[in-house]
C-alpha cells in the first residue's frame, strides 16, 4: 500500500522517494507551488540529506540523460520532456535532478 496523494490545496507536506541516477536516495518533500507559464513551475524542494529551497523555479527541457522522476519515480529516457531546476551560479544542491513534464503537469498546485 503505497502513500495516498494529500487533498488539492492541503498544507500537508507529502514526501517523495528521492532518485538520483543509480535509484532510490532517501526522501524529499516536493511539492509544486504554481505553473505561472505553460514553460514553468515553481516548486518547494526539501531534502533531508542536502538542501531546501521555499520556492524554486523550474524550466522544461529535454532531458540530456536517463534518470529518474523525483516526484514520481518513475524511470526517465534521454529526450523525455522534463522540468528542471533553472541554472544559475552557484549551482542549486538538486540541480541535476529531473520531474516528467506530464506529473508536474497533474500535480496538485499547493498554496
Amino acid at each position: 500500500a503505497g502513500r495516498q496523494p494529500a487533498e488539492r490545496g492541503a498544507a500537508r507536506p507529502r514526501l517523495r522517494p528521492l532518485y538520483d541516477d543509480e535509484g532510490p536516495k532517501g526522501e524529499a518533500n516536493i511539492r509544486v507551488l504554481d505553473r505561472p507559464t505553460s514553460r514553468t513551475a515553481i516548486v518547494t524542494w526539501g531534502d533531508p540529506t542536502s538542501c531546501h529551497y521555499g520556492d524554486q523555479v523550474w524550466r522544461v527541457a529535454r532531458a540530456a540523460r536517463d534518470g529518474f522522476c523525483a516526484l514520481s519515480g518513475q524511470q526517465i529516457h534521454r529526450g523525455d520532456a522534463v522540468y528542471r531546476p533553472s541554472h544559475y551560479r552557484p549551482a542549486p544542491a538538486n540541480a541535476g535532478s529531473m520531474m516528467l513534464a506530464q506529473c508536474v503537469l497533474v500535480a496538485p498546485i499547493d498554496h
